[in-house]
């Protein structure tokens, strides 16, 4: 899920493996994926390489990002 502060800022729940963290747009979640946009009901990732995915809230999927 997400939420949006008083500022406007849009900041999304993000559960990697057993650890969950907040991130907002532009954020690094892993490897070399960062948060494009967060809607209602979705989050998208970029990479550098113009990969995108879009996420549904609360339902689990699986992306690969390269090791370092």
């Amino acid at each position: 899920g997400f939420y949006q502060t008083a500022e406007g800022r849009k900041l999304a729940f993000v559960k990697i493996g057993e650890a969950v963290s907040v991130a907002g747009v532009g954020a690094k979640v892993m490897g070399d994926w960062v948060v494009a946009s967060i809607e209602l009901r979705t989050l998208t990732l970029t990479n550098p390489s113009s990969q995108t995915n879009l996420l549904d809230f609360n339902v689990k999927k699986q992306i690969e990002a390269p090791v370092p």
